[in-house]
Order: C-alpha cells, then sequence, then structure tokens
C-alpha cells in the first residue's frame, strides 16, 4: 500500500485528530504489560532529527490517575542501552511540557529501531520491585517485531486519515472563496476549517 498523494512519506506521528499509532500500538502494549506484570506500559519514539526529543507514541497504564500523554516529550533520569534490553531500578521519566515526573522502581526496557528513527518499549512498575517471569525472554523478542510492525501500520493509517482531514479542509476553503462575496468571508471560512481540522478552541489570523 503507497502513501496517499499529497501526503509526506517521512511521516512519523500522530498530528491533529489522527490517533492511528496510538490506537494500533494499544492492544500489544497492552498484552506485554499484562505478560509482564507491570502497572506502566509506554512506547516512546526519538526521529532521526537533530535535537528531537523522546515522543510518547502510546501508553497502557489503567488505574494511573495522570499517565504521559500521547505526542508529549519526556526525558529519562537514566540511560539504557540503545542497542540490547536492560532492566533498570528507579527510572526516573520527567515530562518536558509539564510539571510531571513518574518513578518506575523497576522497568524493562527494550530497544528498537526503524527507518525515521529510534525507539524504546518501557514496561515498569511504580510501586514494587517484582522479580520478572521466565517468559521474559521471549516477550522482548516478540516486543521489537511486533512495535516496528504496528508502527509502520499505524504511520499508514494516520496518513490516510490525516489526507481525507486536508482534501476536505481545502474543498470547504476553495468553495468558501467562491461563495463569500468580501475577503472577510473568505478568511472566516479558512479559519473555520482550520480549527475543525486541528480540533482546536481557537483559530486567528
Amino acid at each position: 500500500m503507497s502513501l496517499p498523494v499529497g501526503v509526506r512519506t517521512e511521516y512519523l506521528l500522530d498530528a491533529g485528530r489522527s490517533h492511528a499509532i496510538y490506537t494500533a500500538l494499544r492492544p500489544v502494549l497492552s498484552e506485554v504489560r499484562r505478560m509482564l506484570g507491570g502497572s506502566l506500559g509506554l512506547v516512546g519514539y526519538r526521529p532521526r532529527t537533530p535535537g528531537s526529543d523522546l515522543l510518547v507514541l502510546a501508553v497502557d497504564a489503567p488505574g494511573m490517575a495522570d499517565p504521559p500523554l500521547p505526542n508529549e516529550s519526556f526525558q529519562l533520569g537514566s540511560l539504557p542501552s540503545r542497542h540490547q534490553p536492560s532492566v533498570l531500578a528507579d527510572l526516573l521519566l520527567s515530562s518536558s511540557l509539564r510539571p510531571r515526573q513518574l518513578l518506575l522502581r523497576s522497568a524493562l526496557v527494550v530497544p528498537w529501531a526503524d527507518e525515521h528513527g529510534a525507539g524504546m518499549v518501557i514496561v515498569g512498575q511504580t510501586r514494587t520491585t517484582p522479580a520478572l517471569p521466565q517468559t521474559t525472554a521471549d516477550v522482548v523478542r516478540r516486543m521489537s517485531a511486533n512495535v516496528r510492525k504496528t508502527v509502520s501500520t499505524g504511520r499508514r493509517q494516520g496518513a490516510v486519515e490525516i489526507n481525507r482531514d486536508l482534501q476536505r479542509a481545502m474543498k470547504e476553503v476553495a468553495a468558501g472563496a467562491v461563495d463569500c462575496a468580501d475577503v472577510g468571508g473568505a478568511l472566516t471560512t479558512l479559519l473555520r476549517s482550520v480549527q475543525r481540522l486541528f480540533n482546536s478552541d481557537v483559530a486567528y489570523l
């Protein structure tokens, strides 16, 4: 399946009202979190762009009052291996956008990468330091492959969704330019289309 015309092929993350990557990853992440007995599962990603932050692609944390948010940038208190899975104690996640920190008493970190950047799957426990089950090795082997495949699928689904929303917005703007009698009316149509496209409370020029 090829990307639709008009969508950038380097599309990496969810944008506007698209949550395709997040939605695609949640079942995979939830299954891994339950198998490992963790209280939080998270998929982070850093695009291959200088200065890029580590971003949340998906999170599964049932019962957590204030979990990390999709597309939220964050920093890690310690640097896990970029080449092999590692188990860390007291892993601190700090949000770059808001005054929020999350301490995992024990965490399994599995690195993965694709042609656009590098990511990691974090499964951790916030209250205790549990022994990892016998099936950990098998879970780790499946985890990286499943995440890469699911992110790729989510990208394509998100690209289709974004392309559809952009095409609809362009048609609305073109129709408004024809129907409106003055510049003010045309600009109002443009701003309303942008507001719906990004699901925002405010749009102004």
